[in-house]
């Protein structure tokens, strides 16, 4: 949601792997680019990232996660999430 203009396009991956019973680890990619219009978006500009993390199984019924992720991008910037449930 950091960058936004009448035209995205973008591209993620995840994967996830068992570890022990409720934990999970996964690692994850990014890219995207947005601009004013369709003709202005360039391969040059592509805002690139990518990070890993763990996952916890809180409710096996639901398939509801806990997730503590770390994240870098080809700007220099970083981050430390934690969220519930995945992002997709």
């Amino acid at each position: 949601g950091r960058f936004r203009d009448k035209h995205y396009i973008a591209a993620q991956a995840e994967w996830r792997q068992p570890v022990y019973k409720r934990i999970h680890a996964s690692t994850f990619i990014s890219a995207g680019e947005v601009s004013n219009s369709i003709a202005d978006i360039t391969s040059r500009r592509i805002k690139l990232a990518g990070g890993c993390g763990v996952r916890i199984l809180l409710n096996p019924k639901e398939h509801v996660f806990v997730r503590f992720d770390y994240a870098r991008n080809n700007e220099g910037g970083s981050g430390f999430y934690i969220r519930i449930n995945d992002a997709f």
